[in-house]
């Protein structure tokens, strides 16, 4: 299945191990961030930015681009507003290398998912579960609070999950990550 996953460590490097937690496919790496896109996603990445996309945009500028390639494109040029230009089912993750700013989007509908964890300095994202609980670090404890709502919808409404320590990002949601600040979800 594809997806996309990925480890930043603000202020600090991502070592080895995580990386090899992620998975192979087409990577991203610079000095405190590590991204894969494993198959069906996108990658992309310039001197400034590095994005990459899972899913698939319905309606994009018809350049012959790349999700990832149409996003970067727009990012340079318009930032958050390249995403008022595509729509389809899809998360997407930019980093900004110059201040390492991590920016992680959802679809308005909410079609596909994007999960992510916190641990001192470090923030681990990928689109599926499974892929985030490879992460070193990532707990598996049980949110007890939420297994009730699960029980009774067999779903979890982001941003909360079954996993205590793990969010989901809202549908049309973003969650921002840069140094010094903790994580914004607007």
């Amino acid at each position: 299945m594809g997806g996309i996953s990925g480890i930043v460590n603000v202020g600090g490097a991502v070592d080895d191990g995580d990386a090899r937690a992620l998975g192979s496919g087409p990577r991203f790496r610079a000095p405190g961030a590590i991204f894969v896109a494993r198959p069906r996603s996108t990658l992309a990445h310039n001197e400034q930015f590095a994005v990459m996309v899972a899913g698939h945009f319905d309606r994009a500028p018809a350049t012959g681009q790349s999700a990832a390639e149409v996003v970067l494109d727009g990012w340079h040029r318009s930032g958050m507003g390249v995403f008022s230009q595509v729509e389809g089912a899809w998360v997407a993750a930019v980093y900004e290398r110059a201040t390492e700013k991590l920016t992680l989007v959802r679809d308005p509908f909410g079609v596909r998912r994007l999960f992510w964890s916190t641990h001192g300095n470090r923030l681990a994202f990928a689109s599926g579960m499974r892929a985030l609980l490879e992460v070193p670090g990532v707990s598996r404890e049980l949110a007890r609070e939420n297994l009730a709502e699960f029980l009774s919808f067999r779903y979890v409404h982001a941003p909360r999950t079954l996993l205590r320590d793990v969010r989901a990002l809202p549908p049309g949601h973003m969650v921002t990550v840069e140094p010094g600040r903790p994580p914004r979800v607007e």
